[in-house]
């Protein structure tokens, strides 16, 4: 036994972090593959799911998935026992066996937004972001986050390319950004008011009150 969370166990059985006791709440225990994160990564990851299971009553069934801050969790039904994690590659769209890439990008997300002293505000892959031509063709870009409803998550990324009409800017949701621009996926997690700039030789991140006005 490595933990015990809301009276649930997490425990070890190499190579697989393991619950125990949600089958009494579903039909499944959960469990995770080891990869290269550290063993406290692997149990906040199943802690998330407890919690997420516990407080919203809820059962994850075979095939389903659930956001993980800036990811997807995917549910997959092994020996008939276990729902284990797997997760979508960012590139080729298929599904990959344990959580090291949503880790990857919670980490990045979490050292940028402390070196700036932002709180924490995930873009969820449900969320819109919107983008300028040019965003996606890998040019320089400055973003902006504000204020907005939960179905957007506040971004606007624009290029030199942008000609100022808002009209002109498309909508598309963080995995397809993630595919063609991983590089900004760290940045996403910063508070509204925050605005940052990357080219091909600097990033830079500041906050702006005038965006929150």
């Amino acid at each position: 036994m490595l933990e015990v969370f809301k009276g649930k166990v997490i425990k070890f059985a190499d190579p697989y972090y393991i619950t125990e006791g949600l089958s009494n709440d579903m039909d499944s225990e959960i469990r995770v593959k080891k990869g290269n994160f550290k063993e406290e990564h692997y149990i906040y990851v199943l802690k998330y799911i407890i919690e997420y299971i516990m407080q919203e009553n809820a059962k994850i069934l075979p095939d389903q998935n659930i956001g993980f801050n800036s990811w997807i969790l995917n549910f997959i039904l092994k020996q008939n026992e276990y729902l284990e994690i797997y997760e979508t590659h960012p590139v080729t769209q298929e599904l990959v066996q344990g959580c090291d890439y949503s880790l990857e990008v919670m980490n990045n997300q979490i050292k940028v937004c402390d070196k700036h002293s932002s709180k924490y505000l995930f873009t969820r892959v449900n969320q819109n972001i919107a983008i300028s031509d040019g965003v996606l063709e890998g040019v320089a870009v400055e973003g902006v986050r504000y204020e907005a409803p939960e179905h957007m998550s506040g971004w606007y990324l624009t290029t030199d390319l942008y000609n100022d009409d808002i009209n002109s800017l498309k909508q598309i949701r963080l995995p397809d950004l993630a595919r063609r621009r991983p590089e900004l996926i760290k940045y996403l997690a910063l508070d509204n008011g925050f605005r940052f700039f990357v080219d091909s030789k600097n990033d830079e991140v500041w906050f702006d009150e005038e965006v929150l006005d």
